[in-house]
């Protein structure tokens, strides 16, 4: 606990104290770092490299997170302290989550396969196999960014192009969240549960009690691997269309355990 104080106090000295002495700042965050990791504490490692990344260009963020993380872990298993151990876990997903939501594929697939192999060795099925679909989710992540570069090509000489939209919109949605991008780009396309959806988003007459129930079955989409990162997303996004509806009061009462019910069903397949 002290060694994380004089951790953190050095932390805060790089943004106040040493606020116009950049060396200084640079030198206080780096020992931050140093003195976190000698007893493993991911956590404020962590935090220290995310302000020398704000405050100094060219810092590799990336690259100096996971050897932070591959530094925590050795002396988090020589320790076999669970506390931290749980605390390198926390950061781990987080920065996994990161990195894919950056569009960061590379760091993202080494943190994954990091994980892969702390959780084999301490016997942690569980983990493994959350980061394991991390790990295809990733991959998922690289191919529609492809897909969606030659759509984007595509589009530039036909803006109808229902294939080209069907990915442009699909990586628009993955990538961004751009929920609006997305549903533009299905309007155009042929693929038919997405054309459906597009409709049924689109509709201007959203009182009827139905639609918020019936707008997150067009999001989780049966025929969809619930594997695949795109399915994961829509599923996400048929629970936030849930809860949207339960929260503006637009789904009658009647309908809210049922809407509860699917809520849960939903999350149980995307694994939260």
């Amino acid at each position: 606990a002290e060694n994380r104080s004089r951790s953190e106090n050095l932390i805060e000295d790089a943004g106040s104290k040493y606020e116009k002495d950049p060396v200084m700042q640079f030198a206080a965050l780096d020992m931050a770092i140093e003195l976190s990791l000698v007893h493993g504490d991911s956590a404020t490692a962590i935090s220290a490299i995310r302000e020398l990344d704000s405050r100094f260009d060219e810092f590799d963020f990336w690259g100096e997170a996971f050897k932070a993380v591959d530094d925590s872990g050795r002396r988090v298993r020589a320790s076999g302290d669970v506390a931290l151990s749980l605390a390198l876990e926390r950061n781990l997903r987080t920065l996994v989550d990161e990195a894919m939501e950056a569009g960061e594929a590379r760091p993202a697939a080494n943190l994954a396969k990091y994980a892969i192999s702390a959780a084999s060795r301490r016997g942690d099925r569980r983990t493994e196999n959350y980061y394991r679909l991390k790990e295809q989710h990733i991959k998922d992540f690289v191919r529609l960014q492809k897909q969606d570069v030659a759509a984007q090509a595509k589009l530039l000489k036909n803006p109808a192009d229902p294939k080209a939209n069907e990915a442009h919109g699909k990586f628009l949605f993955v990538s961004k969240g751009d929920v609006e991008g997305a549903i533009r780009c299905w309007q155009k396309c042929d693929n038919e549960s997405l054309s459906e959806l597009a409709k049924f988003a689109l509709k201007k007459e959203k009182s009827d009690k139905r639609y918020f129930i019936e707008l997150a079955a067009h999001w989780a989409d049966e025929k969809l691997n619930p594997q695949s990162l795109f399915a994961s997303k829509c599923y996400q996004r048929a629970i936030e269309v849930i809860e949207q509806g339960i929260a503006d009061r637009k789904i009658q009462s009647f309908d809210v355990r049922t809407a509860n019910a699917e809520i849960k069903r939903l999350k149980k397949i995307i694994g939260q």
